[in-house]
């Protein structure tokens, strides 16, 4: 059965100006060999999980954060997790980026797990179970587990969250440090966390990096399961950064064409300071709520305000917002 969910009669407004991007950096860590561990998990309600941590030899934890992602109601925010056997609780830590109106079905939290991920990690190095119980409806979680090995060169690790506009959202990433491809250290790596897509069926979003197509299948249940509760993906653990052969498939190649996991060397030259990024959802749902960039050397976030647009039907009259098509299947 196939749960749809519209706007019913509402018209969309000419806005003046421009709409704030609702997808704002969080942290930027620059530090001797930084990195970033993802992983992502979607769960049946009151099932009990796992959900994982990668530590290199000689890495070091500095910030941990656990984040969860509603299914398609704004009521579902207030749902806790238990993350390790501590339980975390949604009030307070609700990600409100902005005026909320880029996805109206989702809603995202955010929890600081550092010292729960520090205490189970200690000195030791390799990939670290830690236990995940979602306490009702969620479409699953993204552990991200900053970290440093102070023998390597200097690179920096960006967090951003809140969410992309569906209909499109832009943000940059400032390179202090311009881009040297000959050095055998350099690597631009990007990661998105995406919630409330089914692949295959139409539910994928397209990213662009520098004005090129780096791919039309990004989102899916990668890492949860085919039924709204498990509509979760992240690039990160088991997942390779070799990008989608063809950039222009969309996802009916299924979830795994891509697995939002993506190298960003063939998108920049020597010498560039700028790496521009544009996303589009045609089908006005799926929820990029998380995005990661890693890079070797200086970098810094900055995120461009997106023009506000309207919707013309006909000859110029105007019509439905949009809708959103979920799979569901009774619970």
């Amino acid at each position: 059965m196939k749960k749809i969910v519209a706007l019913i009669g509402v018209f969309l407004l000419v806005g003046l100006g421009s709409a704030n991007a609702d997808m704002s950096g969080f942290t930027t860590y620059t530090a001797e060999g930084a990195g970033i561990s993802i992983d992502a998990k979607g769960l049946q309600d009151n099932t009990e999980g796992t959900i994982r941590a990668e530590i290199p030899a000689g890495s070091s934890v500095h910030k941990a954060y656990l984040y969860s992602a509603t299914v398609g109601s704004s009521s579902q925010a207030d749902i806790n997790v238990v993350f390790d056997g501590n339980t975390l609780s949604a009030a307070g830590n609700r990600l409100d980026v902005g005026a909320k109106d880029s996805n109206n079905w989702v809603r995202e939290n955010r929890w600081d797990v550092t010292s729960i991920v520090q205490n189970k990690v200690g000195s030791a190095s390799g990939t670290f179970n830690f236990t995940l119980k979602e306490l009702g409806y969620l479409d699953g979680e993204v552990l991200v587990v900053l970290y440093n090995d102070n023998t390597k060169p200097l690179r920096t690790a960006i967090l951003l969250d809140g969410e992309l506009a569906t209909g499109g959202d832009s943000f940059n990433i400032n390179l202090t440090t311009p881009v040297n491809k000959s050095d055998p250290n350099f690597a631009a790596d990007l990661s998105l966390g995406i919630s409330y897509g089914y692949q295959p069926d139409g539910q994928y979003s397209e990213v662009d990096v520098n004005g090129q197509r780096l791919t039309t299948s990004a989102g899916g249940q990668d890492d949860g399961f085919g039924a709204n509760g498990g509509l979760i993906t992240a690039g990160g653990i088991d997942d390779t950064n070799s990008n989608p052969a063809d950039p222009f498939q969309t996802d009916s190649g299924g979830p795994r064409y891509d697995d939002e996991l993506y190298s960003l060397i063939s998108f920049l030259k020597d010498g560039d300071t700028i790496i521009s990024f544009r996303t589009l959802n045609p089908s006005n749902d799926d929820n990029i709520f998380f995005t990661a960039f890693t890079t070797l050397g200086e970098a810094q976030i900055n995120v461009i305000p997106e023009p506000a647009t309207m919707l013309l039907l006909g000859s110029g009259l105007l019509g439905l917002a949009g809708y959103g098509r979920k799979k569901f299947f009774k619970r």
